[in-house]
C-alpha cells in the first residue's frame, strides 16, 4: 500500500479533544473525539491526544505526517507552544508543544484557536460530526 501524506489537527477544548487526520488534498480521512474536563491533568490529556493520534494514523512506515496543528483556548504563546493559562482546562504554564514533540516524534506546529488556517491550511468543523 502506498504511503499517505497526512496532517493531523487537534481541537483542544474544555470538554473534549477532537482529532482529525487529513489528507494532502484536505480530505478528512478519519476523526475521533475524547472527553476532557476541567482539572484533568495536562499529562492525562496529552497522553489521550497522543493515543488518539496513534489510533487514527497508520504505522510510521505507512504514513508521512507533515505536521500536527493544535487549537487551544486560553492565553497561548504561539511561538513556544506554551499554554500560559486556560480557564477552560484549569491549566497554567503547560509546555504543550514540547510535550507533543517528545511524545509524537514528528513535526508539530502550535496554532491558536483564532488562527488555524495560516500554518497548516487545515480547519476542523465546529459541529459534533467531525
Amino acid at each position: 500500500m502506498p504511503r499517505r501524506v497526512v496532517t493531523i489537527g487537534v481541537d483542544l477544548g474544555g470538554t473534549k479533544v477532537a482529532t482529525a487526520l487529513v489528507g494532502k488534498r484536505d480530505e478528512l480521512i478519519a476523526s475521533k473525539e475524547s472527553n476532557t474536563g476541567y482539572g484533568v491533568s495536562p499529562q492525562a490529556v496529552i497522553s489521550q491526544i497522543v493515543q488518539d493520534i496513534e489510533n487514527l494514523s497508520r504505522s510510521p512506515t505507512e504514513d508521512t505526517v507533515l505536521a500536527i496543528g493544535v487549537g487551544a483556548a486560553g492565553q497561548v504563546d504561539s511561538t513556544t507552544g506554551v499554554i500560559r493559562a486556560s480557564s477552560n482546562l484549569g491549566w497554567k504554564n503547560v509546555a504543550l508543544k514540547k510535550e507533543l514533540e517528545q511524545s509524537c516524534k514528528i513535526q508539530y506546529n502550535y496554532l491558536r484557536r483564532k488562527d488555524p488556517v495560516s500554518y497548516t491550511h487545515l480547519t476542523l468543523p465546529t459541529n459534533r460530526e467531525v
